[in-house]
């Protein structure tokens, strides 16, 4: 699900205490280096908090985003506002994403696996998706992603009828990691 040419690599490593982690990379011969910094708390919502309530925009209230969707052609994901679906006992799946602006391309692409990967789950699940900006401009981050501290794009999260996260998906992801999140959310405890 990820642009042409593109990739990921995972490495698992477990880095038990704050601070800032140095490594290298060996890619093609050429060694690059690396620099991680590990927080004491995350900045973005994790799994087991409680999903912001905060609303998002829809083509009823906009709150100051235009557009709501930079997607060519715009997605169906504004018709309700979180504010309207977070802690109501509804399944959600909300994407943050700015496919017109996103700086590592992979806005959209992730965009189109999860409305491609959502089809089985239209009838349990709320799908939504939430602009990074205010505008084309990229200067003012929309109210929502301020409300859940979103530090960059595209994140992915599923929610379950209480509120509370229960996925989480950053960076670049594709149908692979979007199915299992949303086969767990339906699937009952």
């Amino acid at each position: 699900g990820l642009p042409r040419g593109r990739g990921v690599c995972v490495i698992d490593a477990v880095l038990d205490r704050p601070g800032t982690y140095n490594g290298e990379v060996l890619i093609r011969g050429q060694r690059l280096p690396l620099a991680l910094e590990v927080k004491q708390t995350a900045n973005a919502p994790t799994i087991g908090s409680m999903a912001s309530r905060s609303a998002s925009p829809t083509p009823q209230q906009t709150l100051g985003v235009n557009p709501i969707c930079t997607r060519q052609p715009p997605c169906p994901l504004h018709a309700v506002s979180l504010s309207e679906v977070i802690g109501t006992r509804r399944l959600v799946a909300v994407m943050f994403a700015t496919p017109a602006l996103c700086q590592t391309r992979y806005c959209g692409p992730v965009l189109d696996e999860l409305l491609a990967a959502g089809k089985p789950f239209e009838d349990r699940v709320t799908f939504l998706h939430v602009e990074i900006y205010t505008s084309n401009t990229g200067n003012t981050e929309s109210p929502t992603v301020q409300a859940w501290n979103i530090p960059f794009e595209p994140f992915f999260f599923t929610v379950d009828g209480s509120g509370m996260i229960r996925g989480r998906l950053d960076s670049a992801f594709g149908r692979d990691e979007i199915t299992p999140l949303l086969q767990a959310l339906v699937t009952p405890a």
